[in-house]
């Protein structure tokens, strides 16, 4: 009598169309992870990201770094791999790199919302603080349970960043200074996958920011068959603010997205 044998499906096996990837950069990882769980993997940005018109605020918040300012009070925060090549394209590298292995030597601080973050700062410059999660909430949490009192913050980033960090450590008392460094906006023309996603042709839809929540929903109000997967606490409340269902990894890991959208499928075969 022959053996019974029980195939393990695939995500071809429990998707009928692609699972959209809108990112403006920085699909790579997703990509390959749902392509190596059998997914069909469609990659449209929604959104683009631009340096700064204006170098007048990422000069200013370079001229705080001088270590004759700076010291053990002052913590740079990055909440975005993008951060740094858009600040050095504004101020130049070499300036940058300088003027923060200066202030790093006299005690500057810095704290990043993740590890890719954390990887994209100078050689020799490694973060004082990770956030537990790699959320700007779980960094604005740690960052105040790591300091006994307040202190400077310099927060370069998005020109549409969430006020979570700027509003909740001005709350506590330190003094914050932003400076926009890139602009991420909705891309001008209607991807194509939008007429996808409107009919449920493409089956799966990968979030993982509340500004590609918002381009999206600029475009499209994705059917109801569509699977949402939104990657961090943030994303999850933007996309339940739009009123759409959402699946939400466990960690922001590509292999942990492809596993959460495989398991949210697999129950609802």
């Amino acid at each position: 009598m022959a053996a019974l044998v029980t195939a393990t499906p695939t995500g071809a096996d429990l998707l009928p169309g692609p699972v959209v990837l809108v990112r403006p950069d920085r699909n790579e990882a997703d990509a390959a992870a749902l392509r190596d769980a059998g997914f069909t993997v469609l990659v449209e940005p929604y959104l683009s990201v631009t340096t700064a018109d204006d170098p007048a605020p990422a000069l200013a918040l370079l001229d705080v770094l001088d270590p004759r300012r700076t010291g053990r009070d002052t913590w740079l925060v990055l909440t975005s791999a993008r951060t740094m090549a858009h600040w050095a394209a504004l101020v130049g590298p070499h300036l940058l790199y300088a003027a923060l292995a200066a202030a790093h030597e006299g005690g500057l601080r810095v704290a990043c919302v993740g590890s890719a973050t954390a990887a994209t700062l100078p050689d020799g410059m490694s973060p004082t603080l990770t956030a537990t999660n790699p959320d700007a909430s779980a960094l604005l949490d740690d960052l105040l349970a790591a300091t006994a009192y307040p202190m400077l913050a310099l927060l370069p980033g998005s020109a549409i960043a969430r006020p979570t960090l700027a509003d909740g450590l001005t709350a506590a008392g330190w003094a914050v200074r932003t400076a926009a460094v890139y602009d991420t906006r909705s891309v001008l023309t209607r991807p194509a996958s939008a007429d996808l996603l409107a009919a449920g042709t493409a089956a799966a839809l990968v979030l993982r920011s509340p500004s590609a929540v918002a381009a999206v929903a600029g475009f499209v109000q994705p059917d109801p068959s569509v699977t949402i997967v939104a990657v961090g606490p943030t994303t999850t409340s933007a996309v339940r603010e739009q009123g759409w269902s959402a699946v939400t990894p466990d960690s922001p890991d590509s292999g942990a997205v492809a596993r959460a959208l495989f398991r949210a499928l697999t129950r609802s075969q």
